[in-house]
């Protein structure tokens, strides 16, 4: 059943992303949280991605430092995590966050793909 739950959450924040609805991606993650569904590093991907897809770096970014800091559980972030976040700053013309979230990545002993 929690796995059935995960795979429907994980579609409904990639469907969300397909259609550049962000902040609903943000919000269903969210609301997983509330009730204590189990989110795992593909979700917080999908999010970061959908914050991407609409242009939300800063949302993508702040992502990746909850997930550092430990807000999200025992999640951590991920090489894929950090290349959507590189992404999405590169789109934007933040190269130095983009290079940041390199610095972070080689502090972590992360190669970069």
């Amino acid at each position: 059943l929690v796995e059935a739950q995960m795979i429907t959450l994980n579609a409904v924040i990639t469907a969300y992303e397909r259609g550049c609805h962000w902040c609903a991606a943000l919000y269903v993650v969210q609301e997983a949280q509330r009730t204590s569904l189990e989110v795992v590093m593909i979700t917080c991907t999908a999010v970061a991605s959908a914050c991407a897809s609409g242009l939300q770096w800063l949302h993508s970014v702040l992502l990746v430092g909850q997930l550092q800091q430990g807000r999200w559980g025992c999640l951590t972030s991920s090489v894929i995590t950090h290349n959507v976040v590189v992404c999405a700053c590169q789109r934007d013309g933040r190269w130095t966050l983009a290079i940041g979230q390199l610095d972070v990545m080689r502090h972590r002993r992360m190669l970069p793909d």
